[in-house]
């Protein structure tokens, strides 16, 4: 067991930025929780992957916290919750969403386990100065997918899933047999008759880009109608220059 140290940025209940410094252990031996082990890891304390897929899925923080929903299907098999992304639900979502993913690891007509990353030696990753948290976290779920690749001598691919399309860019070519892929080309590849989860993601991605969209509006002042500025400018309230569409307003 190696011990490190653990940086966190937390906001307190007054919305003050607090940091944490906490003392962290990682080891060699941690269970993979997968039928396919050859390393005699201690699985024997919940659920395990089957061997007789022809993948396993390692769904990206994002797509925890955003896309909870479609990882329910049943006919989804083979996710590898990190702690990574199950730390972010908690930390982003709160309790009420926490324990609904805590209740699907739990529940034993969902083939899915929660693989402790963190922890492990070989996939833990220190967050590097100046990397911001999302990067940081998406760095760590694929390290894990790298190592059960490896731990798995192979025989298993494994498919990472994120909505990060920097994250496709940079992590898709990097290791063979780590495949990194968005939501969508995932459920087209590997799901194409699953219409509901097809439907389901299509209603939660115009979900989040209206809330964006709004977010975003919500930034800038309304434009001011036609009359207004007219009569702003007659009065020398504003000022027009350059192109005739651009307006100073004179305080």
């Amino acid at each position: 067991m190696i011990k490190t140290e653990k940086i966190l940025h937390l906001k307190s209940c007054r919305g003050r930025k607090v940091r944490v410094v906490r003392e962290h252990y990682v080891r060699e031996r941690v269970p993979c929780f997968s039928a396919l082990c050859q390393a005699d890891c201690d699985n024997q304390d919940g659920k395990v992957l089957p061997g007789d897929l022809t993948h396993y899925v390692v769904p990206d923080v994002g797509v925890v916290v955003d896309y909870l929903e479609i990882l329910e299907f049943r006919e989804l098999q083979g996710i590898v919750f990190t702690q990574t992304a199950c730390q972010a639900v908690q930390h982003s979502k709160g309790r009420r969403q926490y324990n609904r993913l805590r209740n699907l690891l739990k529940d034993p007509r969902h083939d899915c386990v929660l693989f402790a990353n963190e922890f492990q030696e070989y996939s833990y990753c220190p967050r590097e100065k100046g990397e911001s948290q999302e990067k940081w976290q998406t760095r760590c779920v694929y390290s894990a997918a790298v190592w059960y690749y490896n731990h798995l001598a192979g025989m298993r691919d494994v498919v990472m899933i994120t909505e990060d399309q920097e994250a496709v860019a940079q992590y898709s070519s990097l290791h063979s047999g780590v495949y990194v892929i968005s939501i969508k080309e995932f459920l087209q590849n590997f799901w194409p008759e699953l219409q509901a989860a097809h439907e389901l993601y299509s209603s939660i991605s115009q979900a989040l880009h209206e809330k964006e969209s709004e977010a975003t509006e919500r930034e800038y002042a309304e434009h001011l109608p036609a009359e207004v500025l007219e009569a702003g400018i007659k009065s020398g309230r504003y000022i027009q220059v350059q192109n005739k569409s651009t307006y100073v307003v004179l305080c």
